[in-house]
């Protein structure tokens, strides 16, 4: 199976890459484009948790899963 996921990763601690929110530039691309992405946990970015179109993840160990759960939801994202 063939998929796109789109990624934006930040993990600088200064609040102007943790409270950027939909500003990214990365991530509105993706969502414009209908792709769902892989996102740092952070409060800005919860929108993609609400709406449905990514998986928010804290850590290296968290995006195997994520993306296996994007290949099983793909149609509903």
């Amino acid at each position: 199976m063939g998929l796109d996921i789109g990624l934006a990763i930040y993990t600088n601690p200064a609040p102007q890459f943790q409270h950027m929110g939909i500003s990214s530039n990365r991530l509105c691309m993706f969502l414009a484009m209908g792709v769902p992405v892989i996102a740092t946990r952070q409060p800005s970015f919860r929108f993609i948790k609400d709406y449905n179109c990514g998986i928010l993840v804290e850590n290296y160990d968290q995006f195997l899963a994520a993306i296996r759960h994007i290949g099983a939801h793909l149609p509903s994202m």
